[in-house]
């Protein structure tokens, strides 16, 4: 998978602190047979298959510093379902978000923040991504930590129960601050 195996321990972080064997034999066969790269394969060989971005500008969970609090898909494996938070784990899985170039932020390749609601408190949902922006673009300012709804203009908010709601951005507010665990400096930009 050369580089690729990346999307993979994206996923599974543990995984990466496992054995996985003698390998040679194989890299050898690779080699002596001239075989081409996986990302060769991608091109002509899968060509329609939609892969997440490698080097997105945010990813991992998204941590709200000051309850420890995380992002959390509770298990919803489909997407229509609200976004929940849940005590931060470092484990990936259910807490492994991506925010994309375009502003997505997006859980298990092809679900996405999606807020249709201006009022203060609405809860956001998880919806099947559309690359269409609208309700689901959004800024994130690496030093003051929020997360802003393009359309709407509030910010993500923890709330106080086990979902986060959006509410007018407060700069002061500790519940409106959050942290991805990985930032890639090339990709990253902040909220202008």
């Amino acid at each position: 998978m050369d580089d690729y195996k990346e999307l993979y321990y994206r996923k599974q972080p543990q995984a990466r602190q496992m054995p996985y064997g003698d390998i040679s034999s194989r890299v050898k066969l690779r080699r002596d047979l001239k075989c081409k790269s996986f990302k060769w394969y991608l091109e002509n060989v899968y060509p329609d298959q939609n892969l997440p971005d490698m080097h997105p500008p945010a990813r991992g969970e998204v941590r709200n510093p000051g309850s420890s609090m995380c992002l959390d898909s509770l298990g919803n494996k489909h997407a229509d379902h609200h976004l929940g938070l849940y005590q931060c784990h470092g484990q990936g899985g259910n807490q492994n978000f991506m925010m994309s170039r375009n502003g997505e932020i997006i859980f298990d390749e092809d679900s996405c923040l999606d807020s249709s609601n201006s009022l203060a408190g609405s809860e956001i949902q998880m919806v099947s991504c559309h690359g269409f922006g609208g309700n689901q673009k959004w800024l994130h300012d690496r030093k003051s930590g929020h997360i802003k709804h393009f359309p709407t203009q509030n910010c993500l908010d923890r709330g106080t129960k086990d979902r986060p709601v959006m509410n007018p951005c407060n700069m002061k507010n500790p519940s409106q601050q959050w942290k991805f665990a990985f930032y890639n400096a090339t990709t990253f930009h902040d909220e202008t």
